[in-house]
């Protein structure tokens, strides 16, 4: 016999456990000794259909030998239909009876196998080993396919994942910002974990605070309520690689920061950087615990890295404006602001904010706009460097336009800004000179 079975919890060999199903006491027990003398185990014997399904589910046995009629209401066929269906069981059915009628309902069962009474020993074992090999084949089918689906389902996942990430990056290289970046890639985190909540956390000196959010934390998105003060998420701006976060003894270590406090079981966590130093934290979180694996490890990281190349060019960008519209001091109350290159609305959003500031905090009464630097004069730019000079003069200071070009002259005239409000002069020289006057009154 070679249907012996490895017990991986003892380590020994395991003989197939068989349940005999015979109303007949005495056929009963001489099925059970001729199987006992082939070295088969008896898990137990039935009497009725009834009787044999609730068996089945309590001891299940490696092979049902069913006998088609039983006492009672549920004949052979019906019992091992109902155990098939519960417990996956193979059988192997029993009668004295060869019809074609028996036959027939027999085929449609779709047994393991059928035994006609009297049984020989040699039959016995033949049939028993034959159904046991085809059960443990289409088994051994049965978890190929699934395994196999499991595969396929992975691989569209990465796939998925891949192309999420490679979209993202798409976005970030375009130039989108960085908050419109964030709020796309929470989605993707939340779906693609999947995950409970997600969060962008921006780190500042008194903690974290949300830049964007989804699920439970999204009531944080708008950055006005502090983020958890755990302190993993200290640990996690410190690490140059993903944090993992899960709670210990079954007893959740933290909860979401939100009003119904659902538990953490497992948490990702990974540093977002900026140009010069870190900049926030991505987070990922699940209420099961064990909930991320490997792949979802790259996956997040991949995520947080578009984040922090966006936040890089941005802060970049930054440092680069700040470079190319520089405020200068001249004396108490008199500012230099030369423009150089292009002037895009960024720019001018910029200029305007950083110069009201300005104004406002030396309390300067001149301030001279130098553009001789300036590429290219537009329309466009041109109406950008007016509302600018407006926005100076409701704060009561005096702007002059320095360095103009027939063209920006002409572009004037067609906006048709009444050049009263705007003190132009031919160079830089004469600008200061007059603002120096201007001071002087």
């Amino acid at each position: 016999m070679d249907t012996a079975e490895i017990d991986m919890t003892q380590g020994t060999a395991r003989q197939p456990s068989i349940l005999v199903v015979e109303d007949e006491v005495i056929v009963s027990l001489d099925i059970q000794q001729k199987l006992k003398r082939l070295g088969y185990d008896i898990a137990d014997s039935a009497v009725t259909g009834r009787e044999a399904v609730d068996m089945a589910a309590r001891t299940h046995p490696d092979l049902v030998l069913m006998d088609i009629r039983l006492k009672g209401d549920m004949d052979g066929i019906e019992a091992a239909r109902l155990i098939g269906a519960k417990t996956g069981t193979p059988v192997v059915f029993l009668t004295a009876y060869g019809d074609e009628e028996t036959v027939e309902r027999v085929k449609a069962a779709d047994p393991f196998g059928y035994l006609l009474k009297p049984i020989e020993d040699n039959n016995l074992r033949t049939m028993v080993e034959v159904a046991l090999h085809r059960h443990r084949s289409d088994r051994a089918l049965v978890e190929a396919h699934e395994a196999l689906k499991r595969a396929h389902a992975d691989l569209e996942r990465q796939v998925e994942r891949a192309t999420a990430i490679g979209n993202l990056g798409l976005d970030a290289l375009g130039g989108a910002e960085f908050e419109q970046l964030a709020r796309t890639a929470l989605p993707l985190v939340m779906r693609l974990l999947p995950a409970d909540a997600a969060a962008v956390l921006r780190s500042e000196a008194a903690g974290f605070a949300a830049a964007a959010a989804a699920g439970p934390v999204s009531g944080a998105a708008d950055g006005t309520r502090a983020a958890p003060s755990w302190p993993v998420l200290s640990e996690a701006i410190r690490s140059p690689g993903p944090v993992r976060y899960t709670d210990a003894g079954g007893k959740a270590a933290a909860r979401f920061p939100n009003d119904d406090g659902m538990p953490v079981g497992d948490g990702l966590l990974v540093r977002v950087d900026g140009y010069q130093a870190p900049w926030g934290v991505l987070v990922a979180l699940c209420t099961e615990r064990g909930a991320f694996g490997d792949n979802d490890v790259h996956f997040i990281q991949s995520i947080a890295n578009v984040l922090g190349m966006s936040m890089k060019a941005l802060q970049i960008e930054d440092a680069m404006l700040q470079l190319s519209t520089p405020v200068m001091s001249l004396a108490d109350g008199f500012l230099l602001v030369p423009l150089i290159g292009t002037l895009d609305p960024k720019r001018t959003r910029h200029l305007s904010s950083v110069l009201l500031n300005e104004v406002r905090a030396r309390k300067a009464r001149v301030v001279v706009l130098d553009v001789t630097g300036l590429a290219q004069i537009d329309a466009r730019s041109a109406n950008d460097i007016v509302q600018v000079v407006d926005a100076v003069a409701v704060l009561g200071a005096k702007v002059l336009l320095s360095g103009i070009s027939p063209r920006f002259s002409t572009t004037l005239v067609k906006l048709a800004v009444p050049l009263g409000r705007i003190g132009t002069v031919g160079d830089l020289r004469s600008a200061i000179e007059q603002g120096t006057r201007l001071l002087a009154r």
